[in-house]
């Protein structure tokens, strides 16, 4: 019986002690948002250099976007252009200005939703995109990179975390590294999506 006991003990001291870590997660993800990764490709650039893209003074998203996921999110294709928009407001980067544009071409390689089973469990959502930015005057590929928005808890579940994830892998994680801190607009602070999800 004591054993029961003791036993009884350290299992529900075991699921408090998941139950604390998991809300730090949730609580943490919700606050600093998704992650967003960039795997540069041809042609490389330098390290960080923040005069390469100097000469663009406006970013534009090269629509429609394209996507070789048959099962591509509507939602995430309506919700991905503003939330691009923001992360380059939000880095102080032209967007529907005039001059020298930078277009962004953006094809969907991977989407990954989760079942409900895994919902409860806090997923892994991602989204996985081949990114061109692209000289609007010359049509020359500029740089090329695999972009990948990604969230880790449920709380990050549904498409607006990840057009938002993908659109930080873009901009903050790439373009941000190459273009001059000098002259930029005021930055906006960015908004994460609503707490109301949809999947």
């Amino acid at each position: 019986m004591k054993g029961l006991l003791i036993f009884a003990v350290l299992s529900f001291a075991a699921m408090t002690t998941g139950c604390v870590s998991r809300a730090i997660s949730e609580g943490t993800e919700k606050a600093l948002g998704p992650t967003g990764y960039v795997l540069p490709m041809d042609p490389k650039w330098p390290a960080e250099d923040h005069a390469f893209l100097a000469a663009y003074k406006n970013f534009e998203l090269a629509a429609p976007i394209q996507s070789e996921f048959p099962d591509l999110s509507q939602r995430f294709i309506e919700y991905f252009p503003g939330k691009l928009k923001e992360q380059l407001v939000g880095r102080g980067l032209s967007v529907g200005n005039p001059g020298k544009t930078l277009l962004i071409k953006v094809n969907v390689l991977a989407y990954q939703g989760v079942s409900s089973y895994h919902k409860a469990l806090g997923p892994t959502e991602e989204v996985v995109a081949r990114v061109e930015l692209v000289d609007k005057d010359g049509g020359n590929v500029v740089g090329k990179a695999i972009c990948i928005g990604r969230t880790y808890q449920s709380v990050g579940l549904g498409p607006k975390w990840k057009a938002w994830g993908l659109s930080r892998a873009i901009v903050n994680s790439w373009i941000d590294k190459y273009y001059p801190k000098e002259g930029r607009n005021e930055a906006e602070e960015e908004a994460p999506p609503e707490d109301k999800q949809d999947y």
